[in-house]
């Protein structure tokens, strides 16, 4: 009968752990819907990582660009967006991950400038305020 009592314990824990892990946690910053469509030379632009890195707290918001240039936001959960206030944006395009070459050469095919895909050089910047976001993002040499 003691065995049995011992097997109680760790699977009342482990439902314990189990039932508390689900849902958003309410001290992470809060987001907002953002959404938008990247074009550079008037074109929209495929496969495109797009990355919001926050001014202040959070994680930053990641979103791919589908062959129409959209893209929807992801931080905590999928699709919730950026999290609010002003925001770096990069932009990269990865030609063939899998490719031997390397990075400095896979780079150098990038259908965009490569200044972009750096918070250092990139020249964007959008605010993300309490509402759904729209954003057109407009690459430029």
């Amino acid at each position: 009968m003691a065995h049995f009592a011992n097997f109680r314990l760790p699977t009342l824990v482990l439902l314990t752990v189990a039932t508390t892990g689900c849902g958003r946690r309410s001290d992470l910053p809060k987001t907002a819907p953002v959404s938008g469509v990247l074009t550079y030379k008037q074109a929209s632009v495929e496969n495109a990582q797009i990355t919001f890195h926050p001014e202040l707290e959070g994680n930053s918001g990641r979103g791919v660009t589908d062959a129409k240039g959209r893209f929807i936001l992801s931080t905590y959960e999928m699709k919730d967006g950026a999290v609010l206030g002003k925001h770096q944006v990069t932009v990269s395009v990865m030609v063939d991950r899998a490719s031997p070459m390397p990075t400095r050469a896979r780079e150098a095919l990038s259908p965009i400038p490569i200044k972009y895909a750096n918070k250092n050089t990139s020249t964007l910047e959008i605010e993300v305020l309490d509402k759904r976001n729209k954003v057109e993002l407009q690459l430029e040499d």
